[in-house]
This record gives structure tokens, sequence and C-alpha cells, in this order.
């Protein structure tokens, strides 16, 4: 049941926000500050995936494989926006 309100919770947020890019599409929508609420939803998806993994050598190298290709996208979006 949580999962399915965190789920119902990201969609929300995920079409509010496609909504609002298409209803101001001349405005500046690529600001960060409209898509923070997700970084909550999506932090919690992350736990869950690590505690949903098994302990084997194959869970570990998916969570080590998803943490650095997170990594790698916040570090060039992060690059992107200072250049």
């Amino acid at each position: 049941l949580a999962v399915l309100s965190l789920t119902a919770l990201w969609a929300l947020l995920m079409v509010s926000y496609v909504l609002f890019n298409m209803k101001y599409p001349f405005g500046c929508t690529m600001d960060f500050r409209y898509i923070v609420p997700t970084i909550i939803s999506g932090a919690v998806f992350l736990g869950l995936l690590s505690d949903k993994l098994p302990s084997s050598n194959t869970g570990k190298l998916l969570l080590i494989g998803f943490s650095v290709i997170l990594g790698v996208f916040c570090v060039s979006a992060a690059g992107f926006f200072i250049v």
C-alpha cells in the first residue's frame, strides 16, 4: 500500500509538472524548484529498492551500477547548469 501511494504521488507530481509546462510553454519552466518534491519520493524508492534487492553479488552489482548512473547524472546536470 505504501509503494502504491508513493507511486501515485510521484505520478501526480510528474503529470502536474508536464501540464504546467504545456500551459506555460514560453515561461521559464526549467527551474529546479518545480521538480524538487519528486526528490523525496525518489529517495524513498531508492531506499525500497536497496531493501528489496537480494544480498547476493548480483543484487550488490545492480545497486552499485544504479548508484554510479545516478552519480553521473547528478554531476552532469550540475555541470550543465554551471557551464
